[in-house]
């Protein structure tokens, strides 16, 4: 199967280290996480240059991954990458990040989850978007070992 393309939706200011860890996982194509002073050059340009970088990057995936952090549930990007996500009918979940650390990140708080103000609605149906809460003794490796799975099970949903 070939590799598939993920957007990592997430707090740019809190949780960029621990996005670029998960951004070493091999078996996924990920939309590369913008840096601090890409991000801030984008953001000079106004919010439609934001929504136009957001909608490519959903528009080249096959899903959408929100890196739940503390305060990730609060972002307006985020909020407005989970609704793209939906309209463009990509696969769709969250990941809660807290627990992610190497020897510069201490573990963060657990966020509330972003999908909560949101009914999502599917052939009739209400969907539930899966959140996933990784093993906070080796929380990397339990993302890696299961991120593909859970890639393949929020494509399935959609389709």
């Amino acid at each position: 199967m070939a590799r598939r393309r993920v957007f990592y939706g997430y707090d740019l200011d809190a949780d960029t280290a621990r996005v670029q860890l998960l951004g070493r996982i091999e078996s996924l194509d990920n939309v590369a996480p913008l840096a601090a002073d890409d991000w801030k050059a984008l953001s000079d340009q106004g919010n439609d240059a934001i929504k136009d970088w957001i909608n490519r990057g959903i528009g080249d995936c096959h899903c959408v991954v929100v890196l739940i952090g503390a305060n990730t549930a609060h972002h307006k990007w985020v909020m407005y990458e989970i609704e793209r996500a939906w309209e463009e009918k990509k696969g769709l979940f969250g990941i809660y990040i807290h627990n992610l650390r190497d020897a510069t990140i201490e573990q963060g708080m657990q966020g509330p989850n972003p999908f909560s103000p949101w009914i999502f609605e599917q052939s009739g149906d209400v969907a539930h978007i899966a959140c996933y809460n990784p093993n906070p003794t080796d929380a990397y490796a339990d993302v890696a070992r299961n991120i593909d799975k859970w890639v393949e099970t929020a494509i399935a949903q959609r389709k």
